[in-house]
């Protein structure tokens, strides 16, 4: 009976673990169908770490193991860890096939800014992902805009999506963006 109320007190746990995992990867804008596939193999992995941990720790903390005490923590294990691992291949394979790109991509643009013919820069990336922009479309510093990843749909990888990605704007008769000498660059229909 003890055995039981334990289990009950650790799924409640865990839903509530899992709802917070949840909360903390949520975005407050839209989400692409790959940002959510990410935000939610993040959940699943992070979920099935714990209960793993959770479940050794059991199997450590136990006095009397028996034998079917034994196996049944195993099979948790096993299963925990193939459905993990299920989950992750089978969204991968699904984001790739209903992707623009029907895989991943590693694309690279070279551009050029200038106002009244004096070429102006981007701001530096900083940090440890050296890059200005999403993770899956991004600047280095390098004149060069990288697109990498799977591509849902291509007007996420457009001009514009570039610009906004790093607090920009680029219309037909704006371009604004933060400057390497960091002061805003405003260009209006130069």
């Amino acid at each position: 009976m003890r055995i039981l109320l334990k289990m009950r007190i650790l799924l409640f746990f865990l839903i509530g673990l899992f709802a917070f995992i949840n909360f903390t990867f949520a975005h407050g804008d839209e989400l692409s169908l790959s940002d959510t596939i990410s935000d939610t193999s993040i959940s699943v992995v992070t979920l099935a770490g714990i209960l793993i941990i959770l479940l050794v720790v059991l199997a450590v903390a136990k006095k009397e193991k028996s034998e079917v005490f034994s196996r049944i923590v195993f099979i948790l294990i096993a299963l925990i860890t193939l459905g993990a691992t299920f989950y992750l291949a089978a969204s991968t394979i699904y984001l790739n096939i209903v992707s623009e790109t029907k895989g991943p991509v590693h694309w690279h643009a070279d551009f050029r800014i200038f106002d009244c013919g004096n070429e102006v820069l981007l701001e530096e990336p900083t940090g440890l992902s050296n890059r200005i922009g999403r993770a899956d479309l991004h600047e280095h510093g390098d004149g060069r805009i990288h697109i990498e990843g799977v591509v849902t749909e291509l007007q996420d990888v457009s001009l514009g999506e570039f610009f906004e990605s790093f607090g920009g704007t680029l219309t037909a008769g704006e371009i604004a963006f933060p400057g390497r000498d960091g002061s805003d660059r405003w260009m209006v229909n130069g």
